[in-house]
């Protein structure tokens, strides 16, 4: 319809027809022989249909010789609601699916030119749907790095027009590190990450370019520093500029009992040692994946024993999925177990019969009936998740039945949770029979009392996380995401201690255990400090009550040795169960003071030039001081080895140039010395001159009476300070290279890049 008018339709499926035009050009040097089974896809917001369809032949177009251009229209039918989604948004977005290069040899080159290089795919993550995504397929000869191919893909061509040069892709880079791509820097919160293929322990720039490989390059930036990339916050629909607005996992984690061995001391099963066997369930109902996830199985006290306490670890769960993990936990009770002659549970049934449930499980191995002077007939069925079920009690006969009040010993013992009494019949009437269970106790407490604790432990951006479940389940097929308020915050484990030390100090090192659960007995608090090759630990033991424990440790430098000056000593604590299973862990560094460094006026009374001069680094083990006469001096390019051993008296010799300068004519000049570039082919390498003097240098010595406390930054601060020629000049720098970061412009990027 015309704009204005309205229009009907009958056929929700073919509602309007959609016209539009395309225009194909050869820009290649050669002739082509023919296109066929060129086809588009269209795509009218969440709808996409193809044209021509699938089940028809695609176009086919006659052959285009070099620069030459011609023009199409196609037609395809819009449903009702595509028709509504067009016109309530107005966008639709059509490109070229497929097409074959008839029946020339074409095919066989395009493929021999993908097999001849390697298939670069950019992602400058400013889209979420692929659409952003460039492809770059480029040659790479035997043996070429990927260095190399970048740089031939990063050369300037004409696009259109002589005149209208174009970057194939805008690339700065040296032989190691990629500084920036498409316009888009390394920086602090932003970054390139690359996918290839194989294995090599070079860095990607100098890995081996393989022919007919594929690489992936995604750019990732975080706006806030809130460690979620922007792009994962676009999807979750969270504030990029927000350090508080971002997505999360949330992780809920249930446990069931898979199976329950019980292992007899002796055939008859007097004494028992039941084993579990425990599956994890994990779910996540946040909206960021949650990763690296373990579940740890601990022992409160010595009443348990772990078999097998740790699952998971390299578990990947999205949002909204839950899924059993794949391992298994074990555990038993340390003391075999004692039959308890008292029944723990009874009720009265009637010829119907009953059932009991056991919430916690129990190890049961007998039961009586009290069914008056009676003979009966019975049996007793046990279940550990109320779905498969088995007769434990089969006192069903032909000849009149059992003596009534009786106790029944079962086979063997059994962990239930459910048990029911059936099939009741008696030879006489009654109206109700009692019935009684007994059970297995361990150290005097039931199996019920003996319980082991669960933490899950995973990462997300932000670091490790770990929570306390308690959550139990009957089987894997029960749904658990909608108990994320049932689980508790973990246990934590802190480190207190200066931050710097001089050498020869001591200092307590207070390490601080939170337990939100219940005691944990009879463990372990273990600290290692680490410096180099140097390892000292030291443990105590320890039990962690519920709340807050405490404990203080001695840090002396002098157990090191001087050695240790200028580094920074790991201190690593962890925390154990009674079964030497860790529970927590936590590392903190303690820095030791270098000794500081002196800078006096040169020993040789050269004078040094008032501005535009350079301090070289100082050496160790001396203590800068600030410059006399406020008067800022610089590093000469010689150096004269000394006669005798006075230090620095005695005759000179052969003059002996500084690092980075060269002995030429008897002077000292600059090397030459390549400097940084970026890829373009048609740029060549910048030397430096080699015919500026060297500048003089500040001869180094010990002066202790004068010593500056402080680490190399803190020390040079006087001499900025004093002299306003370098601070103006460090600003300037400053100003400059932030001018041309925030002001630097890179060109659009093309598909294609010939050798």
């Amino acid at each position: 319809p015309q704009d204005g008018e309205a229009a009907w339709s009958q056929d929700t499926w073919d509602a309007a027809q959609l016209r539009f035009g395309f225009e194909l050009k050869n820009s290649g040097t050669t002739r082509t022989e023919g296109i066929s089974d060129l086809r588009f896809t269209i795509k009218i917001g969440p709808y996409s249909k193809t044209y021509p369809i699938l089940s028809q032949q695609g176009v086919t177009l006659p052959a285009l010789n070099p620069g030459e251009t011609r023009s199409y229209t196609a037609e395809v039918h819009l449903t009702l609601d595509e028709l509504r989604e067009f016109d309530t948004n107005g966008k639709i977005l059509i490109y070229m699916e497929d097409y074959n290069l008839g029946n020339s040899n074409e095919e066989a080159y395009a493929l021999d030119a993908y097999e001849g290089g390697t298939l670069l795919i950019v992602d400058d993550a400013s889209k979420d749907n692929g659409e952003n995504l460039q492809y770059y397929l480029v040659h790479a000869a035997p043996g070429e790095n990927y260095f190399a191919v970048l740089q031939r893909l990063n050369k300037t061509i004409p696009v259109g027009s002589a005149g209208n040069l174009k970057k194939v892709l805008d690339i700065s880079a040296n032989e190691s590190t990629i500084f920036s791509l498409a316009g888009l820097p390394v920086s602090e919160n932003s970054a390139w990450f690359v996918q290839s293929e194989g294995i090599s322990e070079l860095q990607f720039l100098q890995k081996e370019a393989k022919r007919g490989s594929k690489v992936i390059l995604t750019y990732s930036k975080d706006s806030d520093f809130d460690n979620y990339p922007d792009r994962a916050e676009r999807i979750a629909g969270t504030n990029t500029n927000d350090l508080n607005s971002h997505p999360s996992p949330n992780m809920i984690a249930a446990f069931y009992t898979e199976s329950v061995a019980v292992v007899p001391d002796n055939v008859t099963y007097e004494k028992t040692k039941p084993v579990f066997t425990i599956k994890p369930k994990v779910a996540n109902a946040g909206n960021y994946d949650a990763y690296g996830a373990e579940i740890r199985m601990l022992a409160p006290n010595s009443e348990i024993e772990i078999i097998d306490g740790f699952s998971g670890g390299a578990v990947r769960i999205k949002p909204n999925e839950n899924f059993v993990v794949n391992d298994t936990l074990a555990w038993k009770p340390h003391e075999s177990g004692a039959k308890k002659l008292s029944a723990f549970a009874a009720q009265f049934c009637g010829d119907y019969g009953c059932s009991f449930v056991l919430p916690e499980g129990e190890i049961i191995y007998k039961a009586k009936l009290d069914g008056g002077n009676n003979q009966i007939t019975f049996t007793v069925e046990a279940s550990a998740d109320n779905e498969s079920w088995a007769i434990v009690l089969d006192k069903r006969r032909n000849d009149g039945g059992w003596n009534s009040p009786g106790e029944f010993t079962f086979d063997i013992p059994v962990y239930a949770k459910y048990v029911r009494l059936g099939d009741i019949r008696s030879n006489g009437a009654f109206g109700t029979t009692q019935f009684s269970l007994y059970r297995y106790e361990y150290g005097g407490k039931p199996i019920s009392q003996l319980r082991p604790i669960f933490e899950t432990l995973y990462n997300d951006p932000q670091g490790a996380h770990r929570f306390i479940s308690e959550l139990k389940i009957e089987n894997s097929n029960a749904s658990i995401s909608e108990f994320s308020a049932e689980m508790k915050r973990g246990m934590e484990l802190e480190i207190e201690a200066d931050a710097k030390l001089e050498y020869g100090e001591s200092t307590n090192v207070k390490i601080g255990f939170a337990n939100p659960h219940i005691p944990i007995e009879n463990g372990k608090l273990l600290v290692s400090y680490n410096s180099n090759a140097t390892l000292k630990s030291f443990s105590q033991p320890l039990s962690f009550i519920s709340g807050n424990t405490y404990a203080n440790f001695n840090f002396d430098t002098n157990e090191f040795g001087p050695g240790i000056k200028g580094s920074e000593i790991a201190v690593l604590a962890v925390a154990f169960d009674s079964q030497g299973n860790a529970i927590a862990e936590n590392i903190e560094t303690i820095g030791i003071k270098a000794d500081a460094i002196i800078i006096q006026p040169p020993a040789n009374n050269t004078t040094a030039p008032s501005n535009n001069t350079t301090i070289n680094p100082p050496s160790n083990n001396s203590t800068i001081l600030p410059p006399q006469n406020n008067t800022t001096t610089s590093k000469p390019p010689v150096t004269f080895a000394s006669s005798g051993n006075s230090g620095g008296g005695g005759s000179n010799s052969e003059p002996k140039c500084s690092t980075g300068y060269e002995l030429k004519n008897g002077k000292c000049l600059l090397k030459t010395v390549e400097q940084l570039v970026r890829l373009d082919s048609n740029e060549t390498k910048v030397s430096v001159s080699t015919t500026q003097n060297e500048k003089p240098r500040v001869e180094v010595a010990e002066v202790p009476q004068q010593q500056i406390k402080g680490n190399k930054i803190t020390a040079y601060l006087p001499l900025i300070a004093s002299n306003r020629g370098i601070l103006g000049f460090a600003i300037v720098i400053i100003l400059a290279a932030a001018y041309y970061l925030f002001t630097r412009k890179y060109d659009v990027k093309l598909e294609y890049a010939n050798d």
